[in-house]
């Protein structure tokens, strides 16, 4: 006789009923622990599965917390530091008026991206 072991709609495994030369024989209360058993060895695979699938999602929740960190964190600095481009430019300009008129001046920060 053979009996699939299943859980939640999902073969886990089987077993075999066999009967060897000796004159012993398995009986029904044999059967019994032996299925009770292969339940419970089941329901230990499922939870192992269950139990990695939840480290997985775990470390996927944890990796997308870090990288949100991460722009939060570049993003307070920009919005706490958003005039310091402004402010260097403005130096600059300062420093470009002071400088006599033949001392070649440094372009402002700016220039590479565009005038103003």
């Amino acid at each position: 006789m053979r009996y699939v072991v299943s859980l939640l709609q999902h073969v886990i495994g089987g077993i075999a009923r066999v009967h060897a030369e000796s004159k012993w024989r398995h009986g029904d209360e044999d059967l019994a622990l032996a299925l009770s058993l292969a339940d419970r060895a089941a329901i230990a695979i499922e939870n192992a599965r269950l139990l990695r699938e939840e480290e997985r999602a775990g470390a996927e929740a944890e990796l997308a917390s870090r990288m949100k960190d991460e722009v939060l964190a570049m993003l307070g600095h920009e919005l706490r530091n958003p005039l310091s481009f402004m402010v260097t430019a403005l130096e600059v300009m300062m420093l470009r008026e002071r400088a006599p008129r033949h001392h070649v001046s440094a372009p402002l920060p700016a220039d590479r991206f565009g005038t103003w």
